[in-house]
């Protein structure tokens, strides 16, 4: 049994499981406006700073190829199942692509004059600025989009909204990598 699709499959449990994930996927109450103009960009009713960023490291686990096993990493492994994982395969391949697809989309926010700013573009900034690491040249934008005003309210709206797309993404490869490993382990035990 791959290791390290065990350990993809453990992590996108976690990130499903987790607190910041209930929250996010499960009605609340309003936000407040009035700390979110005077600067608080993550005042929403319940929303814990800790939980957002426990989360997003856990996601940054399952998309940075270098932090052990990404979306990517699990898409060419699947590549190499046999014919008879066909099924789970091109889900798999399916996912990715469509995540990729929405990631090119364009934004609710845009926040560039010279250029459409894409879903991913957004990722990028709030995600490598400031949330789950402090890449330098992401940083200054991400303190511009966060310290906004009544803007910091779209921009967590639209980083919510493709932190759906990698969890639809993360979850589909966890059920298909699943169903793969479980028919392995059968397999292996018949022999």
């Amino acid at each position: 049994m791959d290791a390290n699709l065990v350990l993809f499959v453990e992590r996108a449990y976690k990130l499903e499981t987790s607190s910041f994930w209930q929250w996010l996927s499960n009605r609340r109450g309003p936000s407040d406006i009035e700390k979110i103009i005077a600067g608080e960009w993550l005042a929403h009713d319940g929303l814990s700073q800790d939980s957002l960023e426990a989360f997003c490291l856990n996601l940054r686990f399952l998309i940075q190829p270098r932090d052990c096993i990404s979306v990517d990493q699990v898409a060419a492994i699947a590549a190499t199942w046999p014919d008879e994982y066909g099924l789970q395969r091109e889900t798999i391949q399916s996912a990715v692509t469509v995540l990729g697809h929405q990631l090119g989309k364009r934004c609710l926010v845009q926040f560039t004059n010279s250029k459409v700013t894409t879903n991913g573009d957004l990722f990028e900034v709030v995600f490598y600025g400031g949330i789950a690491h402090a890449n330098p040249s992401k940083r200054d934008q991400f303190k511009s989009l966060t310290n906004a005003g009544l803007f910091t309210y779209f921009v967590f709206q639209a980083f919510s909204e493709v932190l759906f797309h990698y969890r639809n993404c993360i979850q589909t490869l966890a059920f298909h990598v699943t169903q793969y490993l479980e028919s392995m382990s059968c397999h292996a035990k018949e022999g």
